[in-house]
């Protein structure tokens, strides 16, 4: 998701804390509860807290792109950010086939795979 001060070990932290177990719980993170962690000073909650409301900002395809969707590269994400331009409409279309876009419906193959991977991303997050 390209969050600068977010690197590999910082994540790992988060995760063992328990404070974070998918990408969407950083964007629920208080400087608080960054502050009770061993080794981090204000500046560092400042900055990483900053680089998060920045990658708000993102384009949806890259963020998209960045959940790492099974057979979701950068061509589909952004197929699919123009068509459905929010997540929530996305995560509700992906329950429905019939909501897809005709070219998911119609393309066989990858696509398809496409299609149950979305459908299973979103079941499991509902």
């Amino acid at each position: 998701m390209d969050i600068e001060h977010m690197g590999p070990e910082t994540v790992d932290l988060l995760v063992d804390k328990g404070m974070i177990r998918r990408s969407a719980d950083l964007y629920r993170l208080r400087a608080e509860e960054l502050l009770a962690l061993d080794r981090t000073g204000e500046k560092s909650v400042e900055n990483l807290l900053s680089s998060l409301q920045r990658s708000r900002e993102q384009d949806f395809e890259r963020v998209l792109f960045a959940l790492g969707i099974r057979y979701v590269g950068e061509t589909v994400a952004k197929k699919l950010a123009r068509h459905f331009k929010h997540i929530d409409r996305l995560a509700a279309a992906s329950l429905c086939l019939k909501s897809l876009p005709l070219w998911m419906r119609s393309v066989r193959g990858s696509q398809r795979v496409c299609v149950s991977s979305l459908k299973t991303r979103y079941s499991r997050n509902s």
